[in-house]
């Protein structure tokens, strides 16, 4: 199992408690971490090393292949990395999974990691109701249902993606539209890549709390509970600002995170 990874030093402590959430749900695997990356110091990446038992590649991001993008505190540079994995990554692998540092696995990846691509270069979910898919189509000037993916959980197929990757396309589109970009590396995937990803169910691949809001509020998911979770969820993801090792987060899916942390810290590895 390939697992990819971008972050920057910020992001450096949650991603050793998503590494830890992963290598722990899924014991039985042989994991493999790959990390993309422009801004860690030796001492942040011998961190994900020993997190990684030493499984880890580390790829340095070229300046060349991304320059002028917008950026912001919020935003960095390296949200923009996993768009070119395929030509950054070994061509011994066939597919990889990405995951963002500010996620918890739960149960085991296989599943997801295996599933059929049916032709499609990515399997991801998506978090956005009817209406604001329609305000974002209008907005990124996209084809008629094309769905807004988020990009935190990525499953891609490397295989088609080196034949049909464009860097120069990237470029093109950022370049282009910069002026409408609101979520910038989600903007970017959606409008190049909507119409080529099989969406994967969010509630067991990407649940947030906001997902559970929205859903809870047009009825399309009700019943939803912690039980249901650990039962049925494979990744918790704390996208947005809510993020669990704040003192302000709201709801409750940040029992995952705590847990984790608290598995860490008996097992003597935070």
């Amino acid at each position: 199992m390939n697992l990819l990874m971008t972050l920057d030093a910020h992001y450096l402590q949650p991603c050793t408690v998503m590494m830890h959430s992963v290598l722990s749900a899924n014991r039985s695997a042989d994991i493999s971490f790959y990390v993309i990356y422009e801004n860690l110091s030796k001492d942040s990446r011998e961190t994900l090393r020993r997190y990684a038992h030493d499984k880890i590649t580390f790829l340095p991001f070229p300046d060349s292949l991304l320059s002028q993008c917008p950026t912001s505190k919020r935003y960095p540079k390296e949200m923009y990395f996993r768009l070119f994995a395929p030509e950054l990554l070994p061509d011994s692998l066939d597919r990889i999974l990405y995951l963002d540092p500010d996620l918890v696995v739960i149960n085991s990846l296989s599943d997801l990691y295996s599933m059929d691509f049916e032709g499609s270069s990515f399997i991801a979910a998506t978090h956005v109701q009817k209406f604001f898919r329609k305000f974002n189509a209008h907005r990124l000037n996209l084809e008629e249902n094309t769905p807004y993916i988020n990009t935190g959980v990525l499953l891609m197929n490397l295989e088609v993606l080196r034949k049909e990757h464009s860097g120069d396309a990237i470029r093109s589109y950022i370049r282009e539209n910069r002026r409408k970009l609101l979520l910038p590396d989600q903007d970017v995937f959606t409008a190049l890549y909507g119409q080529k990803t099989k969406i994967a169910d969010a509630s067991l691949y990407n649940l947030g709390e906001t997902y559970l809001i929205t859903h809870k509020m047009t009825g399309q998911m009700t019943d939803i509970s912690l039980d249901w979770i650990r039962q049925n969820t494979v990744i918790v993801h704390y996208y947005g600002k809510n993020k669990p090792w704040k003192k302000d987060y709201k709801g409750f899916l940040d029992v995952f995170y705590h847990e984790t942390l608290s598995d860490m810290e008996q097992q003597g590895v935070s």
